[in-house]
C-alpha cells in the first residue's frame, strides 16, 4: 500500500536569544506558534487541541504579526512551547531555541521544530500539507518555503 509523508518544515539557522535569527526562520517559528497558540489554543498530552491561558499571560506581540523579527519575548514563547511539548511526552530541550533538526545529533530524541510540525499537522493536516500555498502564510514565508521545498537549501 502506498503512503505519503507529511511535509517537514525546518529552520536553516537557529532561532532564539543570541542566535542567527534569519527572517525566514523567525517567520516559520512565529507562524507555527500562532497556529498552535492563537488559532488552536495549544495541545494536551495526547496532542489534542485545548484552550489555555498562554496568550493572555504572554501577549501575542512576539508571534503576531508574523514579521520575521526576533523579539526577546519570542524566546519566552519558544520556552513555553518546549515546556508544553515536554509535558506532552516529547523530550525536547527547554532552552528557548529552535535549532535545525539534525539526525546526527546525539542526546535528544526530538527537536523542537519536529514537534511544532507535528502539533500543527494534528491541528490542521490540510493546512500543514499545503503550507506554501496557504493564504494565512505571509508571502515572504511562502516564497522561502517553495524555494526550500523545490530547490533544496539555498
Amino acid at each position: 500500500m502506498g503512503f505519503t509523508f507529511a511535509p517537514f518544515y525546518d529552520v536553516i539557522f537557529p532561532v532564539g536569544e543570541g542566535q542567527a535569527n534569519h527572517s525566514d526562520d523567525v517567520m516559520l517559528v512565529q507562524y507555527f506558534l500562532c497556529v498552535i497558540y492563537i488559532a488552536h489554543g495549544g495541545f494536551n498530552q495526547n496532542g489534542n487541541v485545548l484552550r489555555n491561558k498562554r496568550l493572555s499571560a504572554n501577549g501575542p506581540g512576539a508571534i503576531f504579526p508574523i514579521d520575521g523579527v526576533f523579539k526577546p519575548d519570542l524566546g519566552n514563547w519558544i520556552k513555553i512551547f518546549q515546556g508544553d511539548a515536554r509535558g506532552s511526552g516529547f523530550p525536547v530541550g527547554q532552552d528557548g531555541i529552535v535549532s535545525p533538526a539534525d539526525p546526527r545529533r546525539k542526546g535528544m530524541k526530538w527537536f523542537t521544530c519536529q514537534v511544532m510540525n507535528l502539533f500543527v499537522h494534528r491541528a490542521d493536516a490540510r493546512r500543514h500539507m499545503t503550507l506554501a500555498d496557504d493564504p494565512s502564510v505571509p508571502n515572504e514565508l511562502k516564497v522561502a518555503l517553495k524555494r526550500i521545498v523545490f530547490a533544496g537549501f539555498p
